[in-house]
């Protein structure tokens, strides 16, 4: 799986998060959770959000387009245009469009008939204000609307706890046959995804003319997750490249303690737990501290051992002269 649980670990769940990370095999990841479309909201009506990952290479052609995206993430006004084309990409299937009667319910669905006051079809079908052949559909086990399947279930008090669901294709344009496939597989999820559409939002961002980008800043640095840093977080990753190291280089959320992103050596960390209203650098762990040093004493020693040599083989005479 291209998300590595170590840039999981490094988010916030039920926060607005951006990460980019170098993964195995050449390849880079962008990883957008926490986007709220409008109207969008489960049976109990709580806010439903999409996680988006995207995984391009390291080629300068697929940082540059992620590297724009996750800008554009981290950019009030930018990420609502963003979530508005998400949304589009991300359609939700809420109600089936039609039910259909199970035949081994029919039984139920006969005595119940039975048991009413309607002395015929027809009668119950001015009832719930139906056609006579919808609620023969329903009878005969055929698909019905989902809204008037459960009007007649609620007219008859079945209380039926199980139908076939049908679901109609959605109305947007179908641009492969792979997406046919998709509709199929995530329909059971509640859920559909126009793959082709989520591309555009790269291959639009390949397409910019830009001058090459420059060489980033190695300085490992931190800060808090405010409005201003991410502003100037945003303008740094769409102007600079990544650093090349395989890690996750950028992680933007909410409670994250600096000690966690500092352990995982972030290049650019954005968290609410930040102790400062600015950029701070990020130390070297105590264990890198006591190696550059030991680094250091071993480079000074081997001159000193080195340049002793050299007056050990020349008399002074020689070496002043």
């Amino acid at each position: 799986s291209p998300l590595s649980k170590k840039a999981i670990s490094l988010i916030e769940s039920s926060s607005p998060s951006v990460i980019l990370e170098r993964l195995p095999e050449e390849r880079l990841l962008l990883l957008i959770t926490g986007i709220e479309p409008e109207n969008r909201l489960d049976i109990i009506n709580r806010q439903i959000r999409i996680d988006l990952a995207f995984v391009g290479t390291n080629s300068d052609e697929d940082e540059f387009a992620l590297r724009q995206l996750a800008a554009d993430a981290l950019m009030e006004e930018k990420r609502k245009l963003l979530t508005v084309k998400i949304s589009k990409a991300v359609e939700l299937l809420k109600n089936p469009d039609f039910l259909q009667l199970y035949p081994e319910d029919s039984d139920k669905v006969h005595d119940a008939f039975e048991k009413s006051d309607f002395e015929s079809r027809k009668e119950l079908a001015e009832a719930v204000n139906l056609s006579e052949e919808t609620v023969a559909n329903f009878a005969e086990g055929k698909p019905v609307k989902f809204d008037e399947f459960v009007e007649i279930d609620k007219k008859l008090e079945l209380s039926l706890s199980r139908a076939k669901e049908i679901y109609l294709p959605p109305d947007a344009k179908m641009s492969s046959p792979e997406e046919e496939n998709i509709y199929t597989n995530f329909v059971n999820y509640g859920f559909y995804v126009f793959f082709s559409q989520l591309k555009t939002l790269v291959s639009g961002e390949k397409t910019e003319e830009v001058s090459p980008s420059e060489a980033p800043d190695l300085t490992q640095k931190f800060g808090p997750n405010s409005p201003e840093l991410r502003a100037q977080l945003a303008e740094e990753i769409k102007r600079c490249k990544l650093p090349p190291e395989m890690e996750p280089l950028v992680v933007v959320t909410g409670f994250k303690k600096m000690e966690t992103l500092a352990e995982a050596k972030i290049w650019r960390g954005l968290s609410k737990l930040a102790d400062s209203e600015y950029w701070m650098e990020i130390p070297q762990s105590k264990t890198e501290q006591k190696l550059s040093f030991s680094m250091f004493k071993e480079m000074v020693s081997g001159l000193v051992k080195s340049f002793s040599q050299y007056l050990a083989n020349n008399n002074d005479e020689d070496y002043f002269n």
